[in-house]
């Protein structure tokens, strides 16, 4: 589906960091978790230093032997939060963290902040929250952020916002002091990160939900070119549900390139030479799901850009490199951190160490051509030929020579012809963010350039920072012969928009309507939009050819946002379709009619596969206008364009089309060789469709269903992924209208295969019967069959005698276990007693209570082994005073199986009495069994009685917190214990918590109460090694898990065999080995001291 002009194959291995890179470059670790873990953002301050931050601080790195590692980790401040972007202007550092989009000072230049930060506005705190932010070229802030932001209209404050109702992630413009805001783009999912290149033009890198792969409406993770007040297509919040307008409708911004799944993190625009030439102003992004750094050179096209992707560098093995932001430092080399989500946190720095000669491969730089500048003062020099001219460091640096220069020689630069464009352009931006922008004379002579990009910036500059002229030299650039000058001028016109008089805007506007290039027309489609009825009323949209029309109604219908049913512009389109032969405007067309019917169905599905093919209002009362939209539109389907094909199907499918001929022709857009997510989405389609399903469609439906299963073998469809659960919605919703379709389905010598388990779920009774015998014989017939536990739901529902064997034979199948063992507690029998008692270390409570009922029921056998499980659950159980009906359960077999009567009244719900009521439980069996003795306590071979007596000689009142906590940090506690990133649990107050005896438990037998959050997982490999940690993040082929405090490993998806939960805690033991009572004293000393904050 997706892929890369560089493989991975020609990259160069560096086995000892597990990481390979583009021949030519050098990567080494400039800084490991020992400075700095689980690093979210990074930025370099106005002295090139490296800054990070993680929850509970923001850190300076510096090398300060330089030999090329960092020795030194300084605080910067103190964050609860960390922060998801950070930004230095002079000495101070403005950030998203902790709620808010603030900024630390540090007036006194001491490299740390004064005090807490200067607050502008909240910020929600989350991994789909407020992100990156930059000061771009006009000196203005800007922000990104992703759908729970909480962007809205409390974040345009400013008259001139070009979006006032944002929908999603959202990038902000805020002014020079951080108080106002507008907002300048939305529709973005979750973009961390962005950066402008050297025409200004923003980029960012937005994510994916992996989970819908395969699904019609999967979006893949995606490259952006940003429009200006565009909407770029994700519509919704969080990250629950995943519907996204396709980037070719007409109302959205395409993407610039779908880079497949991922988790997109860093974005940094590379504008110096350290690098070979073909790496200037093109774009490094990073994927922190696969480890991976792209490289995206970028080529002018038309209005925007086109590019295709290289690996830059990837990991290799099990190595954890999962990077989360990127920096060009000032010798140009790049430095990438990474961390995240409690994995290992470094930074790792990349420096090019081949040959400097010019390879003949850098990227064509839109209107520039190569020439030799006249000799000119290097003060000057500094300034325009500035690397990463935006960046703090940098800005320290040239910013002191602009304020000795002053304006006159940037004017003079502005038109100095035999200044080189780049250098030119550099002028105009000082101008504009530093000396109140562009004079007219410089204006007037910039708009008439021969090169377009000074045209282009001339019209950014005189958007930014208007003059009296600014409205008359932006209308003829908005009609200028190159479409990059248009779309700037358009763009700053949208900001200028008050100034327009209406006979002027109306000629500019129809002529960008009819424009064939996309981002023209939706530029000028988006400041119709914006216009006042006057100006608008002078457009006179019969006299324009059919993508004028189109392009009007475009306009009219954002004028007119929120209206339920549009009944003009649908009129309107159905005007211009019927004057059309060109499939792309027949495309727009169909997608033109679904915005005046109200759209997609976003908030209130019936049913969620339904949400794109519904429409949000209802159109009752409107059978006429419905009328014509159908007549219209069915002669479109099919028409051999792919996305048309799929846009009138939709179209049909909203409006519930009954003609009987259109199922015959949907279903002939399943073949043999289509895709599965096409077939999905015509399967939706006819699900829709309202004509009564004759029995060739219907056997082609089930056809269709069976043969998904065969399309997607060897694809990676993933569990965790909503394929399966929308396919057995759609069934469902098949079944309402073709009752006959699961007998289709069954009567396919294809059915029976996993993928179709949760099918059975739509069927009645007798049908699922029927198919569980199915299933069984399959089950029975392959045995690699993979089992579920939908199958052993469905399954369950044949006699005992039938499917017990079967589901004993799945024992060893450690996912399924909780599973079969509520299947085999329902007619409980001897032979699965010793099944009944390792159910009850289960962590699923359901589980546990139908094992302890099954033994109930059992004949008692009352093995001395056999009670070991029962005081296991029974010890564990005192954690959770709530657990009393189950410890009055325990107490009750245990009665049966040993004659033994217990009497204990719980009068409380503090876990130290609890232990101490149940205390002679223990001690009676301890006593009765003595072989047994502890075997209920003890997790790993340490010696219950040996710490007994250890544990009663410490004087606890004689300890020292000073040695304590020494021996706190000798023995790594501090590690997993401290920060808001730790392993475990945080131990401010434990000892206020548990008793002494307690908490020294839980320390030599850490196994013993994990709490859910800290129970590690055991990938089994094939290589036959296995991998013990927390799952830090499940990605789509495959997992990042944490094996320890600083180390996490990625693996791949394909290598494991298997994975089971277990109740092992990622805690060493033998943590207190060696020492002596006094300095158990000590460390009790210490942990008292931890007290936990207010």
């Amino acid at each position: 589906m997706f892929s890369f002009s560089a493989q991975a194959a020609e990259l160069v291995p560096v086995e000892e960091l597990g990481l390979r890179l583009a021949p030519g470059f050098r990567v080494t670790l400039y800084s490991d978790s020992d400075l700095a873990n689980d690093i979210y953002a990074m930025t370099l301050d106005s002295r090139g230093r490296v800054v990070v931050t993680s929850p509970g601080w923001i850190r300076v790195l510096e090398d300060t032997d330089g030999d090329g590692r960092a020795d030194k980790a300084t605080l910067f401040a103190e964050t609860k939060t960390g922060g998801m972007g950070m930004c230095f202007d002079g000495n101070d550092l403005y950030f998203a963290g902790d709620g808010w989009f603030s900024c630390y000072h540090d007036r006194d230049g001491d490299g740390k902040a004064d005090g807490p930060p200067e607050k502008f506005f909240p910020l929600h705190f989350t991994e789909h929250g407020g992100h990156a932010m930059r000061k771009g070229p006009d000196g203005w802030w800007y922000l990104i952020g992703g759908n729970d932001t909480g962007f809205n209209q409390q974040h345009v404050t400013l008259p001139n916002s070009p979006i006032r109702e944002p929908e999603a992630g959202c990038l902000l413009r805020l002014t020079p002091d951080g108080r106002n805001s507008e907002i300048i783009a939305h529709g973005f999912r979750n973009p961390y990160d962005f950066d402008f290149n050297w025409l200004g033009d923003v980029f960012t890198y937005d994510s994916d939900v992996e989970r819908d792969f395969f699904l019609p409406w999967y979006t893949p993770t995606r490259l952006y070119h940003v429009a200006f007040g565009g909407h770029h297509g994700w519509r919704l919040h969080g990250w629950e549900r995943s519907w996204n307008r396709p980037d070719y409708y007409a109302d959205t911004v395409d993407i610039l390139w779908p880079v497949g799944r991922g988790s997109p993190t860093g974005v940094t625009c590379y504008r110096h030479n350290q690098f070979p030439e073909r790496y200037r102003d093109g774009l490094f992004v990073l994927d922190w799901t696969f480890g991976k750094v792209y490289f995206f050179p970028l080529q002018p096209d038309g209005s925007s850009y086109k590019t295709e992707p290289e690996i830059f560098l990837e990991p290799i093995g099990t190595h954890g490199f999962a990077p989360t932001d990127v920096v060009v430092a000032p010798d140009g080399s790049l430095f990438i951190s990474i961390g995240g989500r409690k994995t290992r946190g470094a930074v790792y720095h990349i420096e090019y160490i081949g040959k400097k000669s010019a390879d003949g491969a850098s990227a064509k730089t839109r209107g520039e051509e190569k020439r030799e500048p006249a000799a000119r003062a290097s003060d000057l020099t500094e300034v325009l030929d500035a690397p990463q001219p935006l960046d703090a460091w940098s800005r320290a640096r040239w910013m002191p020579v602009v304020s000795r220069l002053g304006p006159a020689p940037f004017a003079q630069a502005a038109t100095n012809a035999a200044l080189s464009i780049k250098e030119r352009v550099r002028a105009i931006e000082v101008l504009t963010e530093l000396f109140k922008g562009l004079a007219v004379n410089i204006a007037r002579s910039g708009a008439s350039d021969p090169a377009a990009p000074i045209r282009a910036r001339v019209a950014w500059a005189i958007g930014r920072v208007p003059q009296s002229e600014s409205t008359g030299l932006l209308a003829p650039l908005a009609l200028d012969k190159d479409l990059f000058v248009r779309r700037c001028a358009l763009d700053a016109l949208m900001d200028l928009r008050a100034t327009l008089d209406a006979k002027s805007s109306g000629k500019l506007l129809a002529a960008n309507f009819e424009c064939p290039d996309k981002r023209v027309h939706q530029a000028a489609a988006r400041l119709g939009a914006l216009l006042p009825d006057n100006s608008w009323n002078s457009i006179h949209p019969d006299a324009l050819h059919t993508q004028g029309k189109l392009t009007t109604a475009l306009a009219a219908l954002w004028r007119k946002h929120g209206t339920p049913v549009d009944t003009k512009s649908v009129e309107s389109v159905l005007s211009a379709l019927a004057e059309t032969a060109d499939n792309g405007l027949r495309l727009q067309a169909v997608r033109l009619v679904m915005l005046a019917l109200g759209d997609w169905n976003l908030n209130r599905p019936s049913v969620e596969v339904y949400t794109g093919y519904e429409p949000a209002s209802s159109l009752k009362g409107h059978d006429e206008l419905m009328a014509r939209v159908l007549q219209a539109v069915r002669p479109l389907f099919p028409s051999g364009d792919a996305q048309l094909d799929a846009e009138a199907a939709r179209l049909l499918a909203m409006l519930e089309d009954d003609d009987p001929e259109l199922m015959s022709k949907v279903i002939g857009k399943i073949t043999e060789t289509s895709s599965p997510t096409a077939d999905f989405h015509y399967l939706v389609v006819l699900s829709r469709l309202r004509a009564p399903p004759g029995k060739e469609v219907v056997a082609g439906v089930a056809r269709t269903i069976v043969g998904l299963e065969r399309k997607l073998q060897g694809q990676e469809l993933r569990s965790k992924q909503m394929w399966t659960e929308r396919l057995t919605e759609l069934v469902a919703q098949f079944v309402k209208h073709a009752p006959q379709l699961p007998d289709e389905l069954m009567a396919h010598g294809g059915f029976a295969r996993p993928g179709h388990v949760e099918l059975a779920s739509t069927f009645n009774a007798t049908q699922r019967a029927r198919a569980g015998r199915l299933f069984l014989a399959a089950t029975k017939s392959d045995p690699n069959f993979v089992w579920s536990g939908a199958l052993v739901e469905l399954l369950s529902a044949l006699p005992a005698d039938e499917v017990y064997p079967v589901l004993r034979q799945q024992w060893d199948n450690l996912g399924l276990r909780d599973a079969v063992l509520l299947q085999l507690t329902k007619e409980p029998a001897g032979e699965d007693r010793e099944r009944f008692l390792a159910g009850l270390d289960s962590s699923q409570p359901q589980v546990v209570r139908e094992c302890l009922g099954a033994l109930a029921r059992l004949p008692k056998e009352p093995s001395p082994e056999g009670l070991v499980p029962l005081l296991r659950l029974l010890r564990r159980s005192l954690t959770e005073p709530k657990q009393g009906e189950l410890r009055a359960e325990i107490l009750d077999l245990l009665a049966g199986q040993t004659g033994e009567n217990f009497s204990i009244r719980e009068s409380n719900e503090k876990k130290v009495e609890l232990k101490s009521f149940y205390q002679p439980v223990f001690d009676r069996f301890a006593k009765k069994y003595p072989a047994l003795a502890g075997k209920w306590d003890a997790d790993s071979g340490d010696d219950p009685e040996k710490w007994k007596q250890i544990l009663k000689s410490v004087a606890w009142n004689k300890g020292d917190t000073g040695r304590g906590e020494k021996i706190f940090r000798e023995r790594g506690c501090q590690t997993c214990h401290t920060g808001w990133t730790s392993l475990g649990p945080n131990l401010a107050g434990v000892a206020s918590r548990f008793s002494v005896e307690d908490l020294f438990d839980a320390i030599i037998y850490p196994s013993r109460d994990v709490a859910p959050l800290y129970r590690s997982v055991a990938f089994r490999m094939r290589d036959g090694q296995t991998y013990t940690g927390l799952v830090a993040f499940e990605s789509a082929d495959g997992v990042i898990a944490l094996t320890g405090p600083t180390t996490s490993v990625r693996l791949d998806d394909k290598e494991i065999v298997s994975r089971q939960s277990t109740d092992q805690s990622l805690m060493p033991t033998g943590l207190l080995n060696g020492l002596r009572p006094e300095d158990l004293a000590d460390l009790y000393r210490y942990l008292k001291s931890l007290s936990p904050a207010q």
